[in-house]
């Protein structure tokens, strides 16, 4: 709706999300609020129902106290995050030509985690997981010890997401003009087979990083919570975190953003159809390997890096394919 009406409508944007979450914070009931007149009363009402819907939703309302004020903050700064990059985007599109920034938002490395990963979620809906896990009273994680490396794993999940969507999406961007990291300077002058190796090789050590936090957070969780505890929770936690990798895994291949049916008669392409199956096929294995596997494993053994992806079939690969990119049908980014 904001790439309707135009980057205008940005500030009326930001303006009623500081405002709704001022009132929150207020212990204000902002279901029935009255927002500010501004010459974009649709965008808004939109924006307003969206999240109210989220922040009084029953898992959040049942969620102990610092758990549901936590995923309030990430909530609000997954929505001020997304203001930013689209800002941001508008200013990369002014210049010409269309290829390194001249003046980013920051070095590649500091927008990766934080307004680049914010705007993707993980971040927002990890914390809403984490009021679903939450026992009531109690917070999932009782020490900030705990709420520390927790946090901290979360963050590189969604800096390795980030950098996987912008893997799939590089060419959808460029024609987008939307900001991806090829377009930092940090990868100025590499081909784009150059900038997705070194991409793969950053994402290699994230990933290395993620996997360090987890098996810090098994053990640290048993010596706080007991071992019979610390499993069940973190256990149920690695199912959001395996879920996360699952999409990294898909977008290796393919953007899955903002694809729909190929527009020819609404016929999947052989690639597209394949796409499917495996993401389809993933989703299965990933819940058939989270029951098989206990957290127990996971402090005795090195954390199992997932399997790499399976390639398509050379018939596949051969037959002409055009996934459609459009604004229908998004999954995720």
């Amino acid at each position: 709706m904001v790439h309707d009406e135009g980057p205008a409508a940005l500030p009326f944007v930001r303006q009623t999300v500081d405002a709704l979450f001022h009132a929150l914070n207020q212990q204000i009931d902002i279901t029935n609020m009255k927002l500010p007149d501004s010459p974009y009363p649709t965008i808004l009402r939109y924006l307003h129902k969206f999240i109210t819907f989220i922040v009084y939703h029953p898992v959040l309302e049942k969620a102990s106290p610092y758990d549901k004020a936590h995923h309030r903050r990430e909530f609000k700064a997954y929505l001020l995050a997304m203001i930013t990059q689209v800002e941001e985007s508008v200013r990369y599109a002014a210049q010409l030509p269309l290829n390194t920034i001249y003046n980013p938002p920051s070095s590649y490395m500091k927008w990766v985690r934080t307004i680049s990963a914010e705007h993707l979620a993980s971040l927002h809906c990890g914390a809403m997981f984490f009021c679903y896990l939450s026992p009531g009273t109690t917070d999932l994680f009782p020490t900030p010890e705990l709420k520390f490396i927790a946090q901290d794993c979360l963050t590189h999940l969604s800096t390795l997401c980030r950098m996987w969507n912008d893997y799939g999406s590089m060419q959808r961007d460029m024609v987008d003009a939307n900001i991806n990291f090829v377009h930092f300077p940090e990868f100025a002058g590499l081909s784009e087979d150059e900038a997705k190796a070194q991409l793969r090789r950053i994402a290699a050590y994230e990933k290395n990083k993620m996997d360090d936090s987890l098996r810090e957070l098994c053990t640290r969780a048993k010596e706080v919570m007991g071992p019979r505890k610390a499993e069940a929770a973190v256990d149920q936690y690695m199912l959001f975190i395996r879920g996360g990798e699952s999409y990294n895994a898909i977008y290796e291949f393919k953007t899955i953003s903002g694809t729909k049916v190929s527009s020819a008669g609404g016929a999947l392409s052989p690639l597209e159809d394949w796409l499917l199956a495996q993401s389809a096929r993933t989703n299965v294995l990933g819940e058939a390997h989270h029951q098989a596997t206990s957290v127990q494993d996971m402090h005795h053994h090195p954390v199992r890096t997932a399997a790499a992806p399976p390639i398509p079939p050379d018939d596949i690969l051969a037959t002409p394919h055009n996934l459609s990119n459009t604004t229908d049908g998004s999954i995720n980014g």
